[in-house]
C-alpha cells in the first residue's frame, strides 16, 4: 500500500481476513474486525491525548476537521455516529462518500473548502508518510503522527498550534 501497489481497501482487507483467520473465523471484513476489536466503545478509536488537544484547540477558536480514507466505511455509520470527539468537528470529510482518497490533491482541496481556509492555515496531521507527502505538495503545513511516541507527537502538534497542555 505504501508503494500504491494496492489502495488503502485492499490492504485492509487483508489484514482483516488474515486476523479472523487467526482466531479461526474466517468471515471477516473490515467492519467485522474493527467492531471485534472495539467492542461496544466506539470512543476508545480517538486517543484521550489527542481528545485533550482537540478540546484546547477549539476553545482557543481553532478549526478542527477530519479528512478521512473511508472512516465511516471502516468504522460503520452507526459506531461513527458515536465517536464523541467527531461531534462539533468544523468538517469531515470522508472518501466513504467522495470516493477521493488520501494522498490525492482533491480530497485535501475538499478539506480546505470545507473548513474554509487557506493552505497554509491548516496543520494536516496524519501517521502515513504519504499522505504527509500528499498535504505538503497541496500547500499545507503537515506534522507526521508516530504511533511510537503518543506523548512527544502530542506535544508537537500543540506546540505548532500555540497551545499549552
Amino acid at each position: 500500500m505504501q508503494r500504491d501497489e494496492i489502495t488503502e481497501r485492499e490492504y485492509w482487507a487483508i489484514r482483516a481476513r488474515e486476523l479472523g483467520q487467526a482466531i479461526g473465523e474466517h468471515d471477516w471484513d473490515m467492519t467485522k474486525m474493527i467492531a471485534r476489536m472495539r467492542q461496544s466503545d466506539p470512543n476508545s478509536v480517538v486517543r484521550p491525548e489527542m481528545q485533550h488537544v482537540i478540546r484546547l484547540a477549539r476553545a482557543a477558536g481553532i478549526k478542527i476537521g477530519v479528512l478521512s480514507n473511508e472512516f465511516e466505511l471502516f468504522y460503520g455509520g452507526e459506531i461513527a455516529k458515536r465517536i464523541d470527539v467527531m461531534r462539533g468537528m468544523d468538517a469531515v470529510i470522508d472518501a466513504t462518500h467522495t470516493k477521493i482518497l488520501k494522498p490525492d490533491l482533491r480530497a485535501y482541496t475538499l478539506a480546505l473548502e470545507a473548513l474554509q481556509c487557506d493552505a497554509r492555515e491548516v496543520l494536516f496531521v496524519d501517521d502515513q508518510f504519504r499522505n504527509i507527502a500528499g498535504a505538503i505538495r497541496a500547500g499545507l503545513q503537515a506534522q507526521f503522527f508516530d504511533l511510537r511516541d503518543i506523548n512527544g507527537n502530542v506535544a508537537a502538534i500543540a506546540a505548532r498550534l500555540k497551545l499549552t497542555l
